[in-house]
């Protein structure tokens, strides 16, 4: 069975090296994790309801690290069940919300239980109909501007800790276009965005071969280059184009 062959990646049900994110939610912060292995084959055959449990200290406020494996603890014994799909959590004020597909109303039942029946922490389960997996795909899975946010921070922290400072500077943002069209439109919506162009270029290679650097002047902060790279990529992909990558020059740390 192919997902049984997938949860044999790790010993729990639960990958600990699932990719995780932050993102906003409701206006709020929230840090998303999901099972990226499942994109490939959802909706899993026969899983057309999502279960969902919510989690938070019996004590209000963040959990603490004995509630956290607490409730690590409970999501793992029915991740490792084959009438569970695991797809990921969202964590945002306190709250921890895991998800399941899950395959039979038994399954159902089973968590329905267990969550009410939890002393430790604050446990609530609820259910509802998703054959096409749009949690999954819609809320959990990350599209490209999430992604570029968690490339942001690594970068960001190499940066960081090699003798760069959060000083303001120029960035260079390298776009890539499938026609010489759509980059001139794009390049025209990213000065009304307020980036300024820069350098454009072709190549005979791949499906955009038309490329374009925009700049814009950001700190090295993770909340400042994101907000620019989030807007570099939607601009990008309404034209058919696509963000590649970004540099700036560094800027030391004052001794």
């Amino acid at each position: 069975m192919l997902f049984n062959r997938l949860k044999k990646k790790n010993g729990t049900g639960i990958d600990p090296k699932a990719y995780s994110y932050e993102w906003m939610l409701s206006d709020a912060p929230a840090v998303f994790t999901v099972d990226l292995t499942l994109y490939d084959h959802a909706p899993l055959k026969g899983f057309q309801q999502l279960a969902f449990v919510s989690c938070r200290s019996l004590e209000g406020g963040e959990p603490t690290a004995e509630t956290r494996r607490r409730i690590a603890q409970f999501i793992a014994k029915f991740a490792k069940n084959d009438e569970f799909a695991y797809v990921g959590s969202v964590e945002s004020a306190g709250l921890i919300q895991h998800y399941f597909y899950i395959k039979s109303r038994k399954a159902w039942s089973d968590l329905k239980d267990a969550a009410a029946s939890a002393h430790n922490f604050d446990c609530r389960a609820g259910i509802r109909s998703d054959a096409e997996w749009s949690t999954y795909f819609g809320v959990l899975y990350p599209d490209n501007a999430k992604r570029q946010t968690v490339l942001n921070s690594e970068t960001i922290n190499k940066r960081l800790a090699s003798g760069d400072s959060d000083a303001p500077r120029r960035l260079n943002i390298l776009l890539a276009f499938p026609s010489p069209d759509s980059r001139s439109s794009c390049g025209a919506a990213a000065l009304k965005e307020g980036f300024a162009l820069g350098e454009s270029d072709s190549t005979q290679e791949g499906d955009l071969p038309f490329t374009l650097v925009v700049h814009r002047i950001a700190a090295m902060k993770k909340s400042d280059i994101d907000a620019v790279t989030v807007l570099a990529v939607r601009l990008a992909e309404n034209f058919g184009g696509r963000f590649v990558n970004w540099d700036c020059p560094i800027v030391p740390r004052r001794l």
